[in-house]
């Protein structure tokens, strides 16, 4: 694939379209029992053999983990089916798959379904990975990630920084997919959350991403800044620390943040519940957290735990990990503590903070700012262009 600039040319060039793999982990986990209803006209296919099995009519199929093979069965006129792996081929592009569980009643994918055998750190069970045209895994992502009633040049360019990211993801480690559907990379919905608006925003951005000094983007984002984005860990780290408020003004583009401030009240007991063993070796009953350090943005970069046994340095983001990412919703916070004895965090915004702000994309795209999507994207990503991710014109 060649990235080609947008600037100059009469008639974008195709846009690469690349097959995400989506490892389905967010309402299913790694199941040892699901049910798969396929399509009429259908396509079957198996690690036992190379040639596809044609399902004529719309079947529900049963799938189990049986002796550390695939259980397959409730095919009309077949047998039951052991192998390692089965990918499940909807015989037209807007045709979807339907997964369900026992206690989940499950959700529709476009694209194809692979089945396969999962053990990693003692977790068994079937791995269920969505493979599809990257096009159509953004419009599975948009509506969950920003919502599909943004504001229209938000929904942009939260499509090409959702473009930008998923490409960087590509080959990115040894997993027998790209992504998963959860935060850990981009939530993702599949077929059932598709909503005219933001497939608008996906279709009118095609192809488009984010490039800086010859390279992809690192696309990064997040709900909320605070009122200033997170710098990258070292001073050549792209992209840099940005103010969300236009020059001059107090106001930030992300004020109206649903997170934009909070606070949290915590025992000192309750944090010390949340805390690894190791830790609490070193610490014993906690009596004290103090912010060791910051990063120009404001955000605390390692916190102090001083208990009755020692004391232990602890990264803020693993410490955020601990109490949990959506009470402790960023690192951007004060201590203090309370004459009843609770530590108080009180804070700003929702997210690690690198890269684009979506309630900031939101509030620069609506009154009174009224900003395009490319101004949007350059105020995040400051000195990137926007390209064609192509394969020729």
């Amino acid at each position: 694939m060649i990235p080609l600039s947008s600037y100059g040319l009469q008639k974008p060039p195709a846009p690469a379209n690349p097959i995400i793999r989506v490892a389905l982990i967010r309402h299913f986990s790694h199941p040892n029992d699901l049910f798969v209803r396929i399509p009429a006209n259908s396509e079957l296919s198996t690690s036992i053999s190379p040639t596809p099995i044609a399902v004529q009519e719309e079947s529900d199929v049963h799938v189990s983990l049986q002796n550390h093979q695939l259980h397959v069965s409730g095919l009309q006129g077949m047998e039951t089916i052991n192998c390692d792996s089965v990918v499940f081929t909807p015989g037209s592009p807007q045709d979807t798959i339907r997964i369900s569980l026992a206690t989940y009643p499950g959700a529709d994918y476009q694209g194809d379904i692979r089945l396969s055998t999962w053990a990693l750190d003692g977790d068994n069970g079937i791995l269920i990975v969505n493979e599809l045209p990257m096009e159509t895994y953004l419009r599975g992502v948009l509506p969950v990630e920003m919502g599909a009633d943004a504001p229209m040049e938000a929904l942009k360019a939260q499509a090409i920084t959702a473009r930008t990211y998923t490409l960087t993801c590509l080959k990115s480690h040894d997993y027998p997919y790209d992504v998963t559907d959860t935060t850990q990379y981009q939530a993702y919905g599949g077929a059932d959350v598709d909503n005219p608006r933001s497939d608008i925003a996906v279709e009118s951005t095609l192809g488009m991403v984010l490039f800086h000094d010859g390279k992809l983007v690192p696309a990064d984002y997040y709900a909320d800044c605070g009122g200033i984005t997170a710098p990258g860990n070292g001073p050549q780290d792209y992209p840099p620390s940005v103010v969300d408020a236009p020059p001059g003004s107090s106001t930030d583009y992300c004020t109206n943040g649903k997170y934009h401030k909070w606070s949290l009240s915590l025992n000192l007991s309750d944090i010390q519940r949340a805390l690894p063993e190791d830790i609490l070796n070193n610490v014993g009953n906690l009596k004290e957290i103090t912010a060791l350090d910051h990063d120009i943005s404001g955000r605390v970069l390692h916190l102090l735990l001083i208990g009755d046994k020692g004391e232990d340095i602890v990264k803020a983001v693993q410490f955020r990990a601990m109490l949990g990412f959506d009470r402790l919703r960023s690192t951007l916070f004060t201590i203090n503590a309370q004459p009843d004895g609770q530590i108080s965090f009180d804070g700003k915004g929702w997210g690690h903070g690198r890269g684009l702000c979506q309630d900031g994309a939101m509030g620069m795209a609506s009154p009174p700012y009224n900003m395009n999507y490319r101004q949007i994207l350059l105020h995040y990503f400051p000195d990137s262009e926007i390209m064609y991710y192509a394969v020729s014109y």
